[in-house]
């Protein structure tokens, strides 16, 4: 199995374990865990498991895009008393994106340092947009015999599909594919896109003020 029991192995299993610790000069080890999974020996090692879930993203009342009114607009649309597919909010990828790129890397090193991993659960509509939207080479990463790594990623779809990713932390060897690269751009844009940009819009004019005596 991908956690590295066996089956009929006992297992404990926690949920939503905060942990808070200071380190030295002023740092510190702040986060939530969503599933520590752990074998009954005290030397197993622990398991994290993430579940990144997404919703919907807020919509626009004005636009009559809201849930409320996307509800009403697919009612309608069902029985046939309104053309046009039914409009409705988006998912908020970008979101809950940005929430586990903040946590991935820290908490991947924690379970690390414990002799564990960690194990990611998210949908595929999250993995396309890592995929498009980060310098992660998700693809190189997918594992199709599930061989487990330091970091692993579960992709689902509504179909009941599932995929593997995995790899290191942070470049190994000769293979410098990682999960660091989640932080990376997947594409910079040239200097003149930027410079057509500012000339195409208003700019602030401030003037940098002397240092003041004994500065």
């Amino acid at each position: 199995m991908l956690a590295g029991f066996l089956p009929g192995e006992q297992v404990r299993i926690w949920s939503e374990i905060t942990l808070k610790e200071r380190g030295p000069k002023g740092s510190s080890f702040d986060y939530r865990l969503d599933y520590v999974v752990r074998g009954t020996s005290p030397q197993s090692p622990p398991i994290i498991i993430e579940v990144m879930t997404c919703s919907t993203s807020g919509g626009n009342r004005a636009k009559g895009t809201d849930m409320k009114m996307a509800f009403r607009r697919a009612v309608l649309a069902a029985f046939k008393l309104r053309d046009g597919p039914p409009e409705s909010p988006g998912v908020n990828i970008r979101q809950v994106w940005a929430r586990m790129a903040s946590q991935l890397i820290a908490k991947s090193e924690a379970a690390l340092a414990w002799g564990g991993k960690t194990i990611w659960i998210v949908q595929d509509l999250l993995a396309d947009y890592m995929r498009t939207r980060t310098a992660l080479p998700l693809d190189r990463l997918r594992s199709p015999d599930w061989q487990a790594s330091e970091v692993n990623l579960v992709v689902s779809d509504l179909q009941d599909a599932f995929d593997l990713y995995s790899g290191p932390i942070r470049p190994s060897g000769a293979d410098r594919h990682c999960w660091m690269e989640i932080l990376g751009a997947p594409h910079v844009p040239a200097l003149e896109s930027l410079e057509r940009k500012l000339a195409s819009n208003e700019s602030a004019v401030l003037t940098v003020p002397h240092p003041s005596p004994g500065d």
